[in-house]
């Protein structure tokens, strides 16, 4: 560093000593962008592996829950007590236009838990016969009254 400030500039044998010493240095600096890049791409398989295990092991817990114990038969009462016990518990209300996140539909969030869930949930057609609305003329009304409507079958409606 003293030579570069030093305004020195090398001449001859000088200059092809320092061009050698530049090819070596750039040399070097490559070698350490490849092994950079190797272990950058590494490093990524590592993390995809790892959220693998990660998603392996929680799908290995689930099944492990003790709710997976209960006989379709039990789990579909509870189903019915959230889904269509009114006020006690909470009855599918059809969001409105001003409010089209305050939703109330038990029925369709027991359904998106996971896939036994929405098997049972989709056959049952008591949990699709309650439901009910605020506003009449919201965009979401006719398209969850069909929804509903159709999954209940042949169920007596309670439109609340």
């Amino acid at each position: 560093m003293h030579r570069v400030r030093s305004g020195h500039s090398p001449a001859g044998l000088e200059r092809i000593v320092y061009s050698k010493l530049l090819q070596d240095a750039q040399a070097d600096m490559d070698r350490c962008q490849t092994e950079l890049r190797r272990l950058t791409d590494l490093s990524k398989e590592i993390t995809r592996q790892q959220e693998l295990l990660e998603a392996y092991m929680a799908g290995i817990r689930c099944i492990m829950s003790p709710i997976y114990t209960l006989p379709q038969e039990i789990l579909g009462e509870i189903f019915k007590y959230v889904c269509c016990s009114g006020n006690i518990v909470g009855v599918n209300c059809i969001p409105d236009s001003y409010y089209p996140y305050d939703q109330r539909m038990p029925t369709l969030t027991i359904s998106r838990v996971c896939i036994r869930w929405y098997n049972l949930v989709t056959t049952m057609p008591v949990l699709w016969s309650s439901f009910g609305t605020r506003d009449l003329n919201s965009s979401y009304t006719p398209f969850f009254f069909k929804l509903f409507l159709e999954r209940s079958h042949l169920h007596p409606i309670c439109h609340r």
